[in-house]
């Protein structure tokens, strides 16, 4: 099909066709779901007026289309999927351990056409070969803000003629309002990550360290059938605490200490992002407030949250609060949030000039805070859904112990 070469240098020993590796295959969800989201996309690049798509994906971040499309997770390098005019997708990889694509995770992917790549740009260099065999036109690249330049060079070279556009945020556009089948999955990662976080903070006493705080939550983390956490967990107590995200180190906690901790939990690529800030034993008249303050503006979310809500009208609800008891400086106007999925940031967008307007479906990580250095951090932070009537916190963790 297509008139593709596949040939490779080294022949594994293992074998990865379709048939070798179907009967490995456990996806995260019945492949009805892949497929309405292949007609999606489908339906999006019509609109786009494209004949075709490549997706660029790649550790460290930049693999959530990639993952969302395929439930291919790449083991350490880039992938190019590609969506061609019609038929099945297809997907290249450049990493393959030991020379196997069974070693390197293919068995994740229903994408039938799953075939290894030469390294560097090799999956972009393949899935030129593979358009340019069809009559698109114009074809779109998602990620390709942020694709290495030979990439770019790679499928301008082996598509000599054809329009090239970015097709990045029709991507994050389609990912950002969840299905039923995505919302169990998130909800079952914040659970996760609600249940890591509860056990973090019961173990923070007098004498505990940080690292064994960490150690505890990942325990129960990975116990629940995490497959990774979201982020590098955060654990600060004391003053660190007003530095907000800090690894953590073998500082032994005190009583009066404000702890920050900050974890989330990746379930079948899906991410959730919690956190919570607490005191030690009793809290200071300014602790508590300073605290209380946060879950203030964290409850004009549950309040008035809602389909239809205009982001930044709720942010600058929570500032009032913020500068009402005086916490000018402290207030942090950037730091209120971000949506989550397969990425830990993506739509809906929480900056002021985005004036994102909430749909039923999203999924955001919420977290109004107040910041002191040398004092503290103030903030409350759960996975929050958008319902048909308001917003869901996911986590199943309280969200007020001050006010």
């Amino acid at each position: 099909m297509y008139g593709l070469k596949l040939d490779i240098p080294y022949q594994p020993k293992v074998p990865y066709d379709w048939k070798s590796r179907e009967p490995w295959v456990q996806l995260p969800f019945p492949q009805s779901e892949y497929d309405d989201r292949i007609r999606r996309v489908r339906e999006a690049m019509r609109a786009f007026g494209l004949d075709a798509l490549v997706i660029y994906g790649a550790p460290g971040g930049e693999e959530a289309s990639a993952r969302w499309l395929t439930n291919f997770s790449t083991f350490g390098g880039p992938q190019a999927v590609v969506v061609p005019p019609d038929g099945e997708p297809w997907l290249f990889c450049s990493r393959n351990l030991h020379g196997e694509p069974m070693h390197s995770l293919y068995w994740q992917t229903w994408v039938r056409e799953a075939h290894p790549a030469a390294a560097g740009d090799g999956p972009a260099a393949r899935a030129a070969e593979m358009l340019a065999s069809t009559d698109a036109k114009r074809v779109g690249v998602a990620g390709w803000e942020t694709i290495p330049r030979t990439w770019a060079d790679a499928l301008a070279r082996g598509l000599p003629g054809r329009e090239l556009v970015s097709a990045t945020s029709m991507l994050i556009e389609l990912r950002s309002v969840k299905s039923p089948l995505e919302i169990d999955k998130m909800r079952q990662a914040s659970m996760v990550a609600g249940q890591a976080l509860k056990a973090a903070m019961d173990a923070c006493r007098p004498g505990a360290t940080e690292h064994q705080v960490s150690g505890i939550a990942h325990q129960v983390l990975f116990g629940l059938g995490a497959e990774a956490v979201a982020f590098d967990t955060a654990v600060a107590a004391g003053p660190r605490t007003g530095l907000k995200h800090s690894v953590p180190t073998g500082r032994v906690m005190q009583e009066g200490d404000m702890v920050f901790i900050d974890i989330g939990a990746r379930m079948d690529g899906y991410n959730s992002d919690l956190s919570r800030t607490f005191v030690i034993g009793e809290p200071s008249a300014e602790q508590r407030r300073f605290l209380a303050t946060a879950e203030r503006m964290f409850k004009v979310w549950l309040d008035e949250a809602r389909p239809g809500s205009v982001v930044p009208e709720l942010k600058k609800k929570c500032q009032e609060i913020a500068y009402a008891e005086g916490y000018v400086e402290e207030h942090m106007p950037m730091g209120q949030g971000h949506g989550l999925g397969t990425a830990v940031w993506e739509m809906p967008w929480f900056s002021f000039e985005a004036n994102q307007v909430l749909k039923p479906g999203m999924v955001f990580a919420l977290e109004p805070m107040l910041v002191r250095l040398g004092f503290g951090t103030a903030v409350v932070e759960d996975t929050m859904l958008v319902t048909d009537s308001g917003v869901e916190a996911l986590s199943g963790l309280p969200t007020a112990f001050y006010s």
